[in-house]
C-alpha cells in the first residue's frame, strides 16, 4: 500500500483488558463423506429477509483465499451475519474479500480468525459490529472505507500484529475514542492514518 497521502494521527498504547472468546461447533455432515465433497459444494448458508442476503455461515475447507459474492440468486449480499467465520475458517483463510453491496458486518464474524492477514472491505461497508475481527493476529494492516460510520466495540481487538490501520474517509463514530479499552485497538504500537482534509480528527 502507498502511505504517502495519509496522515498519522497518534500512538496507542491502550491498557490491556480482559478478553471473551466464544466459539461453536458445526456438524455438516460425517468425516467420510466431508472429506469427499468439494469446497465450492459445501459453500456458505444464508438468510434472506426483503430481498436482502446475510452471510450466516461459511465452511472454508481447503480455501485460503475467500471472496464473498455480491449476489446469491440474483439478490444482493449486504450482511455477514453475527459469528459467520467463526470457528470454521480460521485453519484455512488467509484473505477475506468482502464486496460493495456488503453494508454491515456483523458481532464475531471473523472472530478468531488467527491466519487472516489480508482484507479488503468493499466500499458500502457502512458498520463494523462488536468483536468483528477480534484475535485476528495475522493481520499487520487494515484499510478502512469512507462510508464506515461505526466501529463498534473491540472491533478489531486483540490483533496483536496490527500496526497501521488507514481510513479513507471521515472519524467514524467511535464509542469512546480510537484508543480506549472500549473500542478495544488492544494491539501494542498501533498508529492510525487519516487522508489530509478528512473530518473529525481534529485532537
Amino acid at each position: 500500500m502507498n502511505t504517502g497521502s495519509f496522515r498519522t494521527t497518534r500512538l496507542i498504547r491502550p491498557t490491556l483488558g480482559q478478553r471473551w472468546r466464544f466459539g461453536f461447533v458445526t456438524r455438516l455432515c460425517p468425516l467420510p463423506l466431508l472429506l469427499a465433497v468439494p469446497a465450492a459444494v459445501l459453500g456458505q448458508t444464508y438468510e434472506v429477509a426483503d430481498g436482502q442476503v446475510t452471510i450466516t455461515g461459511w465452511n472454508c475447507l481447503g480455501q485460503s483465499e475467500v471472496t464473498i459474492p455480491e449476489t446469491i440468486n440474483g439478490l444482493p449480499v449486504t450482511r455477514i451475519g453475527h459469528g459467520a467465520f467463526q470457528g470454521t475458517c480460521d485453519t484455512y483463510m488467509t484473505r477475506i474479500t468482502i464486496p460493495n453491496s456488503v453494508t454491515d458486518i456483523g458481532e464475531y464474524a471473523f472472530q478468531d480468525c488467527t491466519r487472516l492477514t489480508g482484507i479488503t472491505l468493499g466500499k458500502g461497508v457502512t458498520r463494523i459490529g462488536d468483536l468483528a475481527f477480534e484475535g485476528c493476529s495475522g493481520l499487520t494492516s487494515v484499510t478502512i472505507p469512507d462510508r464506515v460510520t461505526t466501529l463498534v466495540n473491540g472491533a478489531f481487538a486483540f490483533c496483536d500484529n496490527l500496526t497501521g490501520v488507514y481510513f479513507k474517509g471521515p472519524a467514524p463514530d467511535l464509542p469512546a475514542g480510537l484508543g480506549s479499552p472500549e473500542f478495544g485497538w488492544w494491539a501494542r504500537n498501533v498508529y492510525f492514518y487519516h487522508l489530509p482534509g478528512a473530518t473529525g480528527w481534529e485532537p
